[in-house]
């Protein structure tokens, strides 16, 4: 499950106290970083691997199957299981413990809570069976490690596998490159030496599950966020003969994210054409819930995903919205799951994206989301718009909204539309560049950026995801010069660095706006700072110790250079800061 707020993907380094100065005298004292230690994989994959796929040899785009991140296994609740059946949930990711289905070698399915997958085919339900826990006969209860613990973990899951036809999958692992969920040997090893313990199970597991039934599902990793180094370590050593489909869970990508850093993660050798399966996604924020599931269903379609779980069913206690409420009602976003589920899921889907600004999907059947940058859309005559949860809403034109998809269906009796610009009428494009949609992990977007440190102004290059402790879960921007500098798309850390820089040159001539948001985190001692400049003259310089939202006009002429400018203040200490920067015309 999702780690809470207090889990920091960009961790406060040692602190260095700063003050005005050289460059030299404020970064007295550090040494260039050199992969001398064995952090994981310490290399840049994007140097070394073949490129991603090209269109012709990609899947077909389909929208994912849904699916609910159950808990039956930890008490079996038959309302809620009723509830999830009548809501149309067919599709559950769940477990049968091994400590309480098996005493010396004898095993014991009498319980409810152990023996409630045998419900499912009556209800034409199937399930994902996570294995994950150890039992208190090997090891302690410890992630079994040695040869016989881990022969005596697989024989449990192909037991449980062969006892319940609705099981069609069995997912190896729950978030194994975290420490909350393993124990023992593997989590006391060293970052790079757990992919090999990872692949010890799934390879058990695959070997035995197969040998009893063949057609059931192997998903391997189970991993938390996108973690590119643990993934090419893993796929290393073969993990990619023991898999059919590769089990993530991205809370830490936004939607928008997801494809970019999916198509990194293919440049991995082993990982090109492998199924992809989000075994769980959610937030807890019950508001923006139903906005990301349609968000995530559309892009996990256009990211090649094939089945994505909702996490939780009902509530865990972790906040995290979920489907049903403890009553067994549905809440909203279990109305809006079944809307996904039905009109969504299982149907070939287009990338109807008209600039990189404008999110979209139009599946088979005449289905349209659209989201994005806001501006006005005139839906077509033959064109209905619906609410969230599929109620009619009326005509007219609307404004696009950047977390909320416009939802458009053919009228009765009307086809289909075949694009765009048959579904739908946009206002001109005004945004000309934005840090977060134009994001690019090879420090091409239209922000390029660099940072000001004792070695220049160097680019910020691709780091993998999770290459040692201490730093982000998912590929971001970084430099090898100093290892705790990064940028991701919506956060920022200077690291060692006197500054960070977005530069942006020109294509615009006229009039425009630069919109800039920054949120240095609570743990900040004094913030940040801003400097922005236009062809070397300052625009704006400011402390930012707590936050800042300012639109500053600008007149800009093609080839004109716009640089803003992010630095600590007097410590970095805390420095973690959530940023966006959005350029538009006017």
């Amino acid at each position: 499950m999702m780690f809470g707020e207090e889990r920091v993907l960009l961790p406060d380094p040692q602190p260095q106290r700063r003050g005005p100065g050289p460059v030299s005298r404020a970064l007295r004292g550090l040494a260039p970083y050199r992969c001398a230690q064995r952090a994981m994989l310490c290399l840049t994959i994007g140097a070394a691997l073949p490129a991603a796929l090209s269109a012709e040899t990609s899947p077909p785009r389909v929208g994912p199957d849904l699916a609910a991140a159950s808990n039956f296994g930890q008490g079996w609740r038959p309302d809620l299981y009723d509830a999830a059946i009548s809501l149309g949930i067919r599709d559950f990711r769940d477990a049968v413990y091994w400590d309480r289905v098996e005493r010396d070698g004898v095993y014991n399915y009498a319980a409810e809570r152990d023996s409630y997958p045998r419900l499912m085919p009556h209800t034409g339900a199937r399930m994902s069976l996570t294995v994950n826990n150890g039992h208190p006969d090997h090891e302690d209860g410890l992630t079994p490690s040695t040869p016989e613990a881990i022969s005596a973990f697989a024989r449990f899951a192909a037991r449980t596998a062969t006892r319940y036809p609705a099981i069609r999958a069995v997912e190896v692992g729950n978030e194994v490159n975290s420490t909350n969920f393993i124990a023992g040997p593997m989590a006391d090893a060293p970052l790079a030496d757990r992919p090999a313990y990872s692949l010890a199970l799934l390879k058990a597991t695959h070997d035995a599950v197969k040998a009893s039934r063949p057609e059931v599902e192997i998903l391997g990793g189970g991993l938390h966020s996108i973690p590119t180094a643990w993934l090419a370590e893993l796929f290393a050593l073969g993990a990619g003969d023991y898999m059919d489909a590769l089990a993530l869970h991205p809370y830490d990508t936004a939607p928008e994210q997801l494809v970019r850093q999916v198509d990194w993660m293919r440049r991995i050798p082993g990982l090109e054409t492998m199924p992809l399966q989000i075994t769980e996604f959610g937030t807890t924020d019950a508001q923006a819930a139903p906005g990301l599931l349609l968000r995530s269903h559309c892009q996990m379609a256009l990211a090649g995903v094939t089945r994505a779980a909702w996490y939780p069913l009902h509530p865990r206690g972790d906040g995290l919205e979920p489907l049903l409420t403890d009553a067994a009602t549905p809440t909203r976003t279990g109305r809006v799951f079944h809307v996904a589920q039905t009109r969504l899921s299982g149907r070939a889907v287009t990338d109807i994206a008209p600039d990189p600004f404008t999110y979209g999907c139009l599946y088979e059947g005449g289905t349209l989301l659209l989201w994005g940058a806001r501006r006005e859309v005139v839906p077509a005559a033959g064109m209905q718009r619906l609410d969230a949860e599929g109620h009619p809403l009326p005509s007219g034109p609307i404004l696009l909204s950047e977390t909320e998809p416009l939802i458009l269906v053919p009228r009765p009796g009307q086809p289909a539309p075949r694009s765009l610009a048959a579904a739908a009428t946009l206002a001109p494009q005004t945004r000309l560049a934005d840090s977060f949609d134009q994001f690019d992990l090879r420090n091409g977007g239209a922000f390029e950026v660099l940072a000001t440190n004792w070695t220049g102004t160097p680019p910020l290059s691709a780091r993998e995801g999770q290459w040692r402790e201490g730093v982000p879960w998912v590929p971001y921007l970084g430099l090898d010069s100093d290892p705790e500098v990064r940028v991701l798309p919506e956060s920022l850390y200077p690291g060692g660095a006197e500054a960070l820089i977005f530069r942006h040159v020109a294509a615009h001539d006229g009039p425009a706006t630069l919109h800039i948001t920054l949120r240095p985190a609570e743990r900040s001692e004094d913030g940040v700072t801003l400097a922005v400049t236009l062809n070397g003259a300052a625009v704006l310089e400011t402390p930012v110790p707590e936050g800042l939202d300012q639109a500053l006009p600008l007149t800009l002429a093609p080839g004109d250079v716009l640089e803003i400018g992010i630095g600590p203040g007097a410590t970095v200490r805390g420095d973690v800061t959530a940023y966006r920067f959005t350029l538009t015309a006017g």
